[in-house]
């Protein structure tokens, strides 16, 4: 979680505070994980952290601003994503090598899924802060993508008058669907987690050529 040095009222946090916050927050994100952020209530979280709303508003606002502190120690990019798409792949391995970045994509995602499916669907409905948070989490694994198609580029890979973050941005949007998603039943029984991870591989590879 992010570090927070003070309190709403501009109070220094010793370490009973900083137990209290995290309590909140906790039981904040068991809930949001059968409720959407709409109907998460300060007295439900109070009580689930087994503390008062005055102790909460000691250290939020609302339940938007302790959903958004929640989602912003939330990141997709990990450290071992961003080595992975961050290396060309030889052709000979691009397969395998896509299809290992997508399981781990998609394991990332799911290790916060519902907290990633709540700061999306609040940022799509308008809400800046819940847009900067996830621009935050992406952007270090879009930038890395946008290089490894500027390179292509560069070998005369892939259409030069093709914006690479953009094309880096569609990507990313892909592989939070597909991830959102992956798990779920689907019609016909042939879509499965792994064909969908394996349809997803290959788009990558396609959108990002491996080295000759």
């Amino acid at each position: 979680m992010p570090t927070i040095e003070r309190n709403q009222t501009g109070q220094t946090m010793g370490a009973k505070g900083r137990t209290t916050r995290l309590r909140l927050m906790r039981a904040a994100t068991r809930l949001l994980g059968i409720a959407p952020l709409s109907g998460l209530r300060v007295a439900e979280i109070a009580a689930a952290a087994g503390t008062s709303t005055a102790a909460f508003y000691r250290y939020f606002a609302d339940t938007a601003d302790i959903a958004l502190a929640i989602a912003e120690g939330c990141t997709q990019s990990t450290e071992e994503l961003l080595l992975m798409a961050g290396a060309d792949w030889p052709q000979g391995q691009a397969a395998q090598r896509a299809e290992m970045f997508v399981k781990t994509y998609f394991s990332t995602w799911e290790s916060n899924a519902d907290i990633l499916r709540m700061r999306n669907l609040a940022a799509e409905e308008g809400d800046r802060r819940f847009y900067a948070a996830r621009e935050k989490a992406v952007r270090p694994l879009q930038d890395a993508l946008a290089e490894r198609l500027q390179r292509a580029q560069r070998r005369g890979q892939m259409p030069v008058d093709l914006a690479p973050q953009a094309a880096a941005g569609a990507l990313i949007a892909l592989l939070e669907r597909m991830a959102a998603i992956a798990r779920q039943p689907h019609e016909p029984p042939s879509i499965t987690y792994d064909t969908l991870v394996q349809a997803t591989a290959y788009i990558l590879t396609k959108a990002m050529p491996p080295i000759l």
